[in-house]
Parts: C-alpha cells; sequence; structure tokens
C-alpha cells in the first residue's frame, strides 16, 4: 500500500516467519479437519485419510506453536499469554483479544491433535479401525476437535483485523477466506499421502476440494470488493502476480481444471494438490505482506 494513503498508520512489521507460520497452521489445522470429518462421516474405506491427517496435525500443530513462539517480540515470554505472570501457575484468558484467544486454541488444538494421534497410530498397531476414541466418544471429542481447528484456523484472520493498516481492518472477510484456505489445504496434504488405490477416498478428496476451490474465488471477490478504493492494493503489479497469479491461476484454476479431468478417474495426479498448496502459501503471502509492500 502506497504510504502516502495512510501517512498515520504505521506498517507492522510482517516478515517470511509469519508468513511460514500461518502456512503451516493452515496445514495442521487442514489435516485435523479432513481426518476429524473422515471420522464423523466417512466409512472404513476412508481408514488411511483419516489416519494421515491425525499424524500430519500433531508435528505440524507443533511446529506452528514453536514459529508463533518465534514470532513474538520476547519468546522466552510465551507463558504470559496462557498465565498471570504475578500468579502463577493462574491460567489468563482474554476472550476479545486475538491473540489470546488463539495461543489458548492452539495449546488445546495442540492437545487434541496428541490424542487422535496417538490413538490412530495404536489403531493401526493392533489392526483396528480406532484403539480408545471410538463410537460415540470419539465422535464427540472429534467434534470438539473439529471446534477448535475452525478456530485456530480462524483466528489469523480476526488478528489481521485488528492491526493499524486500514486495508485489514476494512474487510470482514479474512476469517472465512482464511478459513477454507485451510480446509482446501488439508484436503490437499492428506491428497498426496492417500494410495493410489484408494479411489473411493480420492473421489471424495477430489469432490470436496472442487466445492472448496470454487469457495475460496466467491470469497476472494467478495474480500476484494469490501476494499472499496483500497483494492487498488492488491491490484497492483505486485498484487496481481501474487494474489491473481499465484492463488487464483496456479493455486485455484488450475487444480480445478484438474479435478475435472480426473473425474470418473479412481486415482489422481499429484499436480492438484501440489499447485493447491503452492496457492495456500501464496495466499498468505498476499494477505501479509502486500500491503506493506514487502514482496520479495
Amino acid at each position: 500500500m502506497p504510504p502516502e494513503w495512510f501517512p498515520g498508520a504505521p506498517d507492522p512489521h510482517w516478515h517470511w516467519l509469519v508468513v511460514v507460520e500461518s502456512f503451516v497452521a493452515a496445514l495442521a489445522t487442514g489435516a485435523f479437519l479432513t481426518a476429524a470429518f473422515a471420522t464423523l462421516a466417512g466409512t472404513s474405506a476412508d481408514r488411511r485419510a483419516t489416519r494421515v491427517g491425525y499424524w500430519l496435525s500433531l508435528p505440524l500443530a507443533t511446529v506452528s506453536g514453536l514459529l508463533l513462539t518465534m514470532d513474538l517480540y520476547r519468546p522466552e515470554r510465551f507463558h504470559h499469554m496462557l498465565l498471570q505472570s504475578a500468579r502463577l501457575p493462574l491460567p489468563i484468558f482474554k476472550p476479545w483479544s486475538p491473540m489470546s484467544l488463539g495461543s489458548w486454541a492452539l495449546l488445546l488444538f495442540g492437545g487434541l491433535a496428541f490424542l487422535f494421534a496417538v490413538d490412530a497410530f495404536l489403531a493401526r498397531r493392533w489392526g483396528r479401525d480406532t484403539a480408545l476414541l471410538g463410537g460415540v466418544l470419539g465422535k464427540l471429542v472429534a467434534i470438539v476437535g473439529v471446534l477448535l481447528a475452525f478456530l485456530v484456523a480462524g483466528y489469523q484472520g480476526a488478528l489481521v483485523s485488528v492491526t493499524s493498516q486500514p486495508v485489514w481492518t476494512q474487510s470482514a472477510w479474512f476469517t472465512p477466506l482464511f478459513v477454507v484456505s485451510s480446509v482446501l489445504a488439508g484436503l490437499a496434504v492428506v491428497a498426496l499421502f492417500v494410495p493410489s488405490d484408494a479411489a473411493t477416498t480420492a473421489t471424495k478428496v477430489r469432490a470436496a476440494s472442487t466445492w472448496l476451490i470454487v469457495a475460496e474465488l466467491v470469497l476472494l471477490v467478495a474480500f476484494l470488493l469490501s476494499l472499496g478504493v483500497m483494492a487498488r492494493t492488491y491490484l497492483s503489479p505486485a498484487g496481481l502476480l501474487v494474489l491473481g497469479v499465484g492463488v487464483v491461476l496456479v493455486g485455484l484454476v488450475a487444480p480445478l481444471l484438474l479435478h475435472r479431468r480426473d473425474r470418473g478417474v479412481g486415482h489422481a495426479s499429484l499436480a492438484a494438490p501440489i499447485l493447491t498448496l503452492l496457492g495456500v502459501l501464496a495466499l498468505r503471502y498476499a494477505i501479509w505482506m502486500v500491503p506493506v509492500g514487502a514482496i520479495v
């Protein structure tokens, strides 16, 4: 954004770390959501995708938490986001603060990701669908995990909306855009590990991805329209390169065409999920870096 538009609004010092953390968080929450939805509504044929989603969500959530901590001005004081510094170990929770809400959501989400990853590991060793989280209990815990995953996926959209730059405070579409993009990322990363003979699962992933791509395209249009004159930030040469080419063409349109080509085929190439992941990364880069002119 040209600084002369809003001379009184200081630019935050975003850098690649916040982009990577946002991308990893999208992968973690998306992989968990993919597995959880398979737990709630899938069949035994989706068992491999369910396990892969839970296995991936744990290390990704761990890395996301570490990156979030490293990005703080004082990383060694991260516990102050969760605990009262003057009254340790009493917790502190500020529901009006996106950072406080996101920190607690990430902590609880990480705990459930660990629980489901262990369950998936034991189930595989014991030759069962589930080990500890079967039946109604497993579905109830999965529902809680879905809510936490949605919260983690969307909190950065809420966080960017309360920053000092008007281009971010102007739109209410950041959170739904982050959430849809995260689920799309989860489907893509799980699709990379679904075996080629899992035709039923591959078809479901492809169908869900198609609908989410359409949803993200609609949300992008709504997002740009909501910015009004400030949409010029993303319609600049740099913005068009990242958002238009990286997100829309590479990350959405190309995978959509590949999904249509593979319709009715039991397996699909890896090109579509790889391009989708590149688009998810490009979206994070566009959201965080383009408004402050940090294109590198």
